[in-house]
C-alpha cells in the first residue's frame, strides 16, 4: 500500500506558518511551540524545507534510477574497476530507495 500525499508543488506561507498546495489548500501547519522547540530560539524554521518535500522526493527517485542505470552499465564492462564503481552506485541507490520507502511506505 502506497502512502498518499498532496501533489506538489507546495509553498511555505511564513505569516501563517502553513504549507499550502499549488491550489492554496493547507497541507500542514507548523505550531509555534514546535518551531521554538526545534530551533531553541534561533531564527528560521522548517517551513521551506517541508514545502520542498515533493520536489525532493521526485529528485531522489530520479537520482536512484540514474544510479541503478550506472550500476548496470558498469556491471556489463566486467572489469575490477567497473565492478567497484557498480558497487558504489548500488550502495547509494539502495540508500536512496530506502529513504523513498520510508517516506512513501512503498518501494522506490
Amino acid at each position: 500500500m502506497s502512502a498518499q500525499h498532496t501533489p506538489g508543488p507546495w509553498r511555505f506561507v511564513e505569516a501563517s506558518q502553513t504549507i499550502v498546495s499549488n491550489q492554496s489548500h493547507p497541507v500542514a501547519r507548523l505550531s509555534e511551540p514546535f518551531h521554538r522547540q526545534c530551533h531553541g530560539g534561533r531564527t528560521g524554521n522548517d517551513g521551506p524545507l517541508i514545502a520542498a518535500t515533493p520536489e525532493l522526493l521526485a529528485d531522489l527517485r530520479v537520482a536512484a534510477a540514474a544510479l541503478r542505470d550506472y550500476e548496470r552499465q558498469h556491471r556489463t564492462k566486467g572489469t575490477a574497476d567497473s565492478d567497484a564503481k557498480a558497487e558504489v552506485n548500488a550502495a547509494l541507490a539502495g540508500r536512496f530507495e530506502r529513504t523513498i520507502t520510508k517516506a512513501t511506505g512503498s518501494a522506490a
